[in-house]
């Protein structure tokens, strides 16, 4: 328990340090810093994140960063109910958390940076590209 809230306290200084930041539009930053973080603490992320990890620390970190992100999403004024923000923010950060399971699982063998802008790509664009989506 000590371990897992010390590694709490330290993702929620990487918020804190993005607490003027709209994560929203300017995700590369916060996702350097989160990929960096989750390399330097692999071992610990992989047994708390990894397919037998622990869902109440999972649930303790999508609580604030969906706090986080939601204010964003107010104070840029997005044309959508809350209910839809909450479907958005899902989407995107469960397959975030299947992107990290998987790198985890490989043994963070790709550089933070690598990911940090992967994620940041796939969040902006989709998962696939679509210059290599045959046309019609």
């Amino acid at each position: 328990t000590q371990i897992e809230q010390e590694l709490f306290d330290k993702f929620d200084r990487i918020m804190v340090s993005h607490r003027d930041d709209v994560v929203i539009s300017q995700t590369q930053p916060f996702l350097c810093d989160l990929f960096a973080f989750i390399q330097e603490n692999q071992e610990m992320c992989r047994t708390l994140l990894g397919e037998h990890g622990d869902m109440a620390f999972l649930q303790r970190l999508n609580g604030v960063v969906r706090e986080k992100c939601f204010a964003d999403w107010q104070r840029l004024h997005f044309p959508c109910t809350q209910e839809e923000f909450i479907y958005r923010y899902d989407f995107v950060v469960f397959g975030c958390i299947g992107l990290i399971r998987t790198w985890l699982s490989r043994h963070c063998t790709e550089p933070a940076d690598a990911m940090a802008a992967l994620a940041n790509e796939m969040i902006r664009r989709g998962s696939i590209p679509l210059d290599v989506v045959p046309a019609k």
